[in-house]
């Protein structure tokens, strides 16, 4: 199964809702492209992924290697926050010190309206 989402812009917000299963590093890769080509597109700079529904499955390696890569590919200016689902909270965990280490503004939400606190909404 591969990553599902529907991504819209609100203003200087993006909103992603996620879904299905990251089983493969292509697959988060062309989703986080996905997000960020929205991002730039829109003109947003706060993000606010929905990824409850998201189950992670990709390997420690990957998680190390797609937290890098984003990373690396978001301008500093973007904010990042992603609500995930608690069953995964190691893996969530682990992405975002690899990448807050490497400059990235994200941080990982177990509920919703922390996560829009955190933004600013």
């Amino acid at each position: 199964m591969t990553i599902e989402y529907a991504i819209e812009a609100d203003g200087s917000f993006l909103h992603v809702k996620a879904w299905g299963e990251d089983d493969d590093l292509e697959d988060v890769m062309r989703y986080g492209q996905a997000l960020l080509a929205a991002a730039v597109e829109h003109n947003c700079y706060k993000v606010l992924c929905d990824e409850r529904a998201l189950i992670y499955k990709i390997t420690t390696f990957d998680i190390y290697q797609s937290a890098k890569f984003m990373a690396e590919s978001v301008p500093g200016l973007a904010q990042v926050a992603i609500v995930f689902n608690p069953k995964f909270s190691a893996d969530a965990k682990f992405w975002e010190t690899v990448a807050v280490n490497r400059g990235l503004k994200v941080s990982f939400f177990k509920d919703m309206d922390e996560a829009e606190a955190w933004l600013d909404v």
